[in-house]
């Protein structure tokens, strides 16, 4: 039994070894109203008894012992599962997390537009497959790039994992972009954690205001950084 608690508490358990821990306990359950319902048909219909076996008595030190043990078992318990909860999580990891938690798309090719760069196209095309590499290097060859495409170009650098190259692209695109000025804030600041630039990633995450987006997320950022 606390075997099996055990498992069902390892984040790592499989898919099918929780089912088949789930399904002992679920059958145990099981036995035991069926059990119940036998003994109380055998009564109602036949007036016969059903008889448990004379349980042996125990001695006062027996109980207290096996009392001992519960509740030892019990706060093993309740201290596993807090420090679970409360395992810290490596900044990297936590950015890595908020950059994949969602997925992101180009809007597309602006509506009534009646002739478009086929460049751009290719590029969007390339984001929204998931092609970073490639829709990067599209939106590179663009030779007069609307704030859009500087901004998606950061973005195509950074989910390509190619991070220099993005914070290098946020910084020229924040200068003359501050219609995506608060995401390229947030996502430049997950290209600082993510490429180890500690101290950069502090800066920008300090920048982001309580009224500007993911601030909360970039306030657990901060919290996770300070306690390395």
């Amino acid at each position: 039994m606390k075997d099996n608690i055990n498992n069902l508490l390892d984040p790592n358990i499989s898919p099918e070894e929780e089912d088949k821990i789930l399904e002992q306990f679920l059958a145990k359950k099981l036995d035991n109203d069926l059990k119940v319902r036998w003994q109380e048909m055998l009564r109602e219909e036949h007036d016969i008894a059903t008889h448990e076996p004379e349980p042996q008595k125990k001695s006062k030190s027996s109980t207290y012992i096996k009392m001992f043990l519960a509740a030892a078992a019990c706060i093993t318990l309740i201290v596993t599962l807090q420090v679970l909860y409360n395992a810290p999580v490596a900044p990297n990891t936590l950015a890595q997390n908020y950059l994949e938690e969602q997925e992101i798309l180009h809007p597309g090719v602006s509506k009534g537009t009646i002739t478009e760069d086929k460049t751009r196209v290719t590029a969007i095309q390339e984001f929204n497959a998931k092609k970073y590499v490639t829709a990067a290097t599209y939106f590179q060859k663009l030779e007069s790039p609307n704030e859009e495409d500087l901004y998606y170009h950061g973005l195509s650098l950074l989910l390509s994992k190619d991070y220099r190259g993005a914070i290098a692209q946020f910084n020229n695109s924040i200068k003359t972009n501050p219609k995506y000025e608060q995401e390229i804030r947030w996502y430049q600041s997950l290209a600082y954690v993510l490429s180890k630039k500690t101290k950069k990633a502090k800066q920008q995450l300090q920048q982001i205001k309580p009224t500007d987006w993911n601030y909360k997320k970039a306030q657990e950022l901060l919290k996770e950084m300070n306690e390395e």
